[in-house]
Order: structure tokens, then sequence, then C-alpha cells
């Protein structure tokens, strides 16, 4: 008697767009035609081009999780400041900031 190993959850998808693609196992995905696959088997390029119409399964693992925090007050010069998010490196303030300013605005942030 054979066995079946766990499968991997099947997710329904829909195309949008234009044009047409071929899933790794060789199917013709249509634009607007709604079928199932498993994630690993979308091609990266053709991701942007679906919308999942049932709930991503969890990928298994640890969750990165990110200690840093999210902004931070960066010295700009002659007594200015900016409240700098750290992923994107732009200002969360229009304007350079006071010391006292800028410490309220990153309180505000976190």
């Amino acid at each position: 008697m054979v066995e079946r190993t766990k499968t991997k959850e099947k997710v329904r998808y829909r195309k949008i767009g234009g044009g047409t693609f071929r899933l790794r196992n060789g199917k013709i995905i249509k634009p607007n035609q709604i079928f199932t696959a498993e994630p690993h088997e979308i091609p990266e390029a053709f991701k942007d081009t679906l919308v999942a119409l049932d709930p991503a399964p969890e990928e298994e693992g640890p969750k990165p999780s990110s200690n840093k925090p999210r902004f931070e007050v960066q010295f700009k010069g002659g007594g200015w400041y900016d409240v700098v998010n750290t992923e994107s490196g732009k200002p969360a303030n229009s304007k350079s900031l006071r010391a006292e300013e800028a410490q309220k605005l990153l309180e505000e942030l976190t």
C-alpha cells in the first residue's frame, strides 16, 4: 500500500490583463481565466498579473522579525533635524525641525 505524502494547498487565481502565460506544468492560462495552482508553480514574472481568489496558505518556517525602529532622528546641520524612515531613507517631515519638535514627531510615529 502506498501512502500519500502531505500535498501543498492549491490556490484559485484569476488572470488579469492581456496576454497568456504557461504554468511550470505546461498549462496555458488565458486572460480572465480562473485556475488553481500551487504558489510555487507560478513564474515570478507573472505573479503581478494574477489575483488570488482564495487566501494563500501560510508558508512554514520562522518569520523574520525586525528589531530596528522604523523611524529615527537625523541631524541635518545648524540645529535642524529630520525624522527619517529607516527602510526608505525618506524624511517623514516636510521641513527640517528643531530637536524638540523632531523628538515629538518621532514619539507620535512610533
